[in-house]
């Protein structure tokens, strides 16, 4: 999703994003487990050496708390990060959190060191993050070549919020038991993607063959696409190889998804797989080439499809397809185009918000039947929902040609039929 930034001259990768935010929490506790003795100057100083290196601007404005006994901890709150004369910060936490041990703070105290930073444990409650101020500060540093450090206990994100331009996630939860560059990955993570009167809440499960470059991944979990008049569950198995050098891909992923489209008294359950390449550019999510196969029940069809879909701030639709029959559900169309058993192609456009409440451009055609025109998701669904019950005609703005269709009783020969919704709005240009 495009967060309305311009694009960063310099990929950061996904390991060195962390490798980078941990090297930076060990560097303070190293600073101020060096500093413990002097604690009404500690924190300042921590903050004021950091900062420097890191071409930022540090405060914490709660109460610091150290700790020798055992494993040495550090613990800071109310902590604000933001490029020198910026106005937005790139980071705010409630509380920062953490734990290592004195070999790693020795190797510290030393300088630099191509050695792997060994570290216990690290927590953050209610961070929040601004992606266009994070993007900006990142286009300003050095490619980081620091290696991937090692938490022996793991990370613990609470209460966290990732803010975009036009979208954001809330109520993001991370949890990591371990991480080791050469050892499997695991994580969960929960949260709520809010964009445009879409929400999609996500309860999902993460592996990793290693924390690497091109490893094999695997999430698998519950997640939920709302609107105000429809929902969409779903439990999906998601799979492919992680490309993470520049901007990150999935090689052959491939997406099973057991779903129902839920609307007032419409239950519609389907089952859907979905494989191609998937890309992210900054805040953008592509998936192309896709392809798209559909098992569906009742108002849901079988269909299968090849095409591209793109989410940014925008959602970009693009497929192409058949279905290999008219569904039973829906109410029937007229002869002969109702009673052939030549699969119905298709195609959709569409340009929109994500939530697809702008109009969708289609094309459907049967033998020498054809229809092109647009419609809109919420009233169509409805429309199916009511099936033989309702209005035999779709609420669709368009055009059917077909040489021949016999209509109560008629047969009408070399038929051109306009389809006036006023309710259906036009579509955008694709």
């Amino acid at each position: 999703m495009n967060s309305g930034s311009p694009p960063a001259p310099r990929r950061v990768t996904r390991s060195a994003w962390i490798a980078l935010a941990l090297l930076v929490l060990a560097l303070l506790a190293a600073i101020a487990l060096r500093t413990v003795m002097q604690p009404q100057h500690a924190t300042r100083l921590i903050l004021d050496q950091v900062g420097r290196a890191l071409g930022l601007q540090l405060t914490a404005s709660g109460t610091a708390e150290y700790s020798l006994r055992g494993t040495p901890t550090l613990t800071i709150r109310n902590v604000i990060a933001r490029e020198p004369g910026a106005r937005t910060a790139l980071l705010r936490a409630d509380r920062i959190h953490l734990a290592l041990p004195w070999s790693t703070i020795r190797q510290l105290a030393n300088g630099p060191s191509d050695a792997v930073v060994i570290i216990n444990r690290v927590e953050l409650d209610r961070p929040i993050v601004d992606v266009e101020a994070m993007q900006h500060w990142l286009a300003h540093r050095p490619p980081s070549k620091a290696p991937l450090p090692t938490l022996t206990e793991g990370m613990l994100i609470s209460d966290g919020t990732i803010l975009g331009t036009g979208w954001s996630l809330k109520g993001l939860a991370v949890d990591i038991p371990m991480l080791a560059a050469t050892q499997p990955f695991k994580a969960s993570t929960s949260g709520r993607y809010v964009s445009s009167g879409l929400q999609v809440p996500f309860e999902v499960h993460v592996a990793l063959s290693r924390p690497a470059n091109d490893a094999r991944i695997g999430v698998a979990g519950q997640v939920t696409i709302e609107r105000d008049t429809w929902r969409m569950p779903s439990q999906i198995v998601l799979s492919g190889d992680l490309h993470t050098s520049g901007d990150w891909r999935l090689h052959r992923a491939k997406l099973a998804a057991a779903s129902s489209y839920d609307s007032g008294k419409t239950h519609a359950p389907f089952t859907m797989g979905i494989a191609g390449e998937l890309h992210s550019d900054n805040a953008r999510l592509a998936l192309d080439p896709a392809g798209v196969v559909v098992h569906g029940k009742g108002a849901i069809p079988d269909l299968v499809a090849r095409g591209t879909v793109a989410v940014s701030s925008t959602l970009d639709l693009r497929l192409d397809g058949a279905m290999p029959a008219w569904p039973a559900g829906w109410p029937d169309l007229p002869a002969p185009v109702g009673t052939s058993q030549s699969p119905l192609a298709f195609g959709i456009r569409y340009a929109g918000k994500p939530d697809l409440s702008d109009a969708i451009a289609l094309q459907l055609h049967r033998d020498a039947t054809q229809f092109e025109g647009r419609l809109q998701l919420s009233r169509f669904s409805t429309w199916i929902g009511a099936a033989a019950s309702g209005s035999p005609i779709p609420p669709l703005v368009g055009r059917v040609t077909a040489p021949q269709l016999d209509i109560a009783g008629a047969t009408l020969q070399g038929v051109t039929i306009d389809i006036d919704d006023a309710d259906t709005q036009p579509a955008a240009a694709p």
